[in-house]
């Protein structure tokens, strides 16, 4: 992306609800915000009987061990997902976008980023918010935006963890644990049933690269913190 590409006016009023905006090269966008996603999926989830039977399979298919659903019910981690799929499967993963995300405070975070790294956000809603077996981790996504980098997403995670176990280690790192085995086996089992149904790999490297962002808290986070903080102090007092 050139100089010229990464030029861009916010219009606050654009962005009234709390989510992702995505602008295209080609002017292009896609609004990725909470009610908006929950509005698409309950429309499409309301004729189910619509979709094809590949797609009917591939959310059957491969349930994931902690999965309290039955066996003929649909994946719900995949209820944000499908519906989405006509207006982004058409994009591959470093196809280049302007990501805008509101937050809940109102604040506007703006990145030139990549459709892979901006699609984190919706690979993060559907395996924590809505698959059934992962809400319990929701907690340790208190603080975290849809644009942060990876390391940045696993320190947040794993201050969060170490907040509500009190710093007690053991604790933290049973946590870090079941956590990361938790996202190594639901973000795998979603790139499966994706390969069945997509044409592009937007979507599908979007959940590899968040399971790959908390490989972080398996490589000695607590080390790559203080490392970090340390590099920060140096960098401000250089640029006293």
């Amino acid at each position: 992306m050139d100089e010229q590409e990464k030029q861009v006016n916010i219009v606050f009023d654009r962005y009234k609800d709390v989510g992702l905006y995505l602008v295209l090269p080609d002017g292009a966008q896609l609004v990725l915000t909470r009610k908006h996603i929950q509005k698409v999926a309950e429309e499409f989830w309301k004729g189910p009987d619509e979709m094809s039977a590949e797609v009917k399979n591939a959310l059957k298919s491969q349930k994931c061990s902690t999965c309290p659903l039955g066996e003929d019910e649909l994946c719900s981690a995949m209820e944000p997902v499908i519906p989405l799929l006509k207006d982004i499967d058409k994009y591959v993963s470093f196809d280049h976008v302007t990501a805008v995300y509101k937050g809940y405070d109102e604040s506007l975070h703006v990145a030139f980023t990549t459709m892979q790294a901006a699609l984190r956000y919706i690979s993060a809603l559907s395996l924590i918010r809505y698959c059934q077996a992962g809400r319990k981790y929701l907690k340790y996504f208190h603080g975290l935006h849809a644009l942060m980098g990876g390391e940045e997403i696993a320190s947040r995670i794993y201050l969060n963890i170490y907040w509500f176990h009190e710093g007690k280690k053991e604790e933290i790192d049973k946590a870090i644990s079941e956590f990361y085995e938790y996202l190594l086996m639901t973000s795998k089992d979603q790139v499966e049933r994706l390969n069945r149904v997509c044409k592009n790999d937007a979507f599908i490297n979007a959940f590899v690269s968040t399971q790959m962002a908390t490989e972080f808290l398996q490589m000695g986070i607590d080390k790559m913190l203080a490392e970090s903080v340390k590099e920060f102090e140096k960098a401000v007092i250089e640029n006293l």
